[in-house]
């Protein structure tokens, strides 16, 4: 009887007074071999007839704090990006200084990277940021008159090679990029203003200066005295050499 209740063809009310029948047995007699055979049928068609569905875990929430990458991991793989796409790279700049702002090394590679997009107004200002940090920072100088040649503005270009050279005077490159741009360095200790002696300024003291060659940029030198009324000769460097003003207006 229990193994026809348990058969697959029997109804649900049929299954579940089979349950029952066979509860009563095993519960009288444990060992009852067809009793443990109906229990088995009936678990078969109750897994086969619905199965349950499959349990899902769900993560435990950890109060765990996001993982955030290191500056220099930042800044490393932003440095290893902008060799070869600066669109790439720029997020890493980016973050890397959301952590570290005063970085003049991610302020400097973030100005490449605008001079690369043809963003220059921004590439100054990073390089600006990272020189007002540290003024003899060399990429930052670098990036400076970089960006104006590129930007076609050969005036600033020359003033921003010639402010490098400042710093790093030994540097063949910056001498390279001032030929191209027609302006090679200027010598060292060139004079830009009159020499000493010029009509603009008093003669030595020690009476033996004379007037440089041309001039000096000062007045012709004045004609020979008519008469000993003449008024006194013109400062040192109209005279002829060798001698001062005289100390007496009367003297030819």
């Amino acid at each position: 009887m229990l193994l026809v209740l348990a058969d697959g063809n029997a109804t649900d009310a049929e299954r579940d007074e089979a349950r029952t029948l066979t509860a009563a047995v095993l519960a009288a007699h444990p060992g009852h071999a067809v009793a443990q055979a109906a229990a088995a049928r009936l678990e078969t068609l109750v897994a086969a007839a619905d199965p349950m569905p499959p349990e899902v875990v769900e993560p435990k929430p950890t109060n765990e704090p996001p993982v955030v990458e290191s500056f220099d991991r930042l800044l490393a793989r932003a440095n290893q990006l902008a060799e070869v796409s600066c669109a790439q790279a720029m997020p890493y700049f980016d973050k890397a200084l959301q952590q570290k702002a005063t970085s003049v090394e991610a302020l400097t590679g973030a100005g490449f990277c605008h001079i690369d997009a043809g963003q220059f107004s921004s590439a100054y200002s990073k390089f600006n940021a990272a020189l007002a940090i540290s003024p003899r920072y060399e990429r930052a100088l670098w990036g400076m008159a970089e960006g104006y040649q590129q930007q076609g503005n050969a005036t600033r270009a020359i003033e921003a090679y010639r402010r490098y050279l400042e710093v790093y005077p030994s540097s063949a490159a910056a001498k390279k990029q001032l030929d191209r741009l027609g302006a090679s360095e200027p010598a060292a200790g060139s004079a830009t203003t009159p020499a000493s002696g010029s009509a603009t300024t008093p003669a030595s003291t020690d009476g033996g200066s004379t007037a440089p060659s041309g001039g000096g940029g000062g007045d012709p030198p004045a004609p020979p005295s008519g008469g000993g009324g003449d008024p006194p000769a013109p400062p040192a460097d109209d005279e002829p050499a060798g001698g001062g003003p005289s100390a007496d207006p009367d003297e030819p």
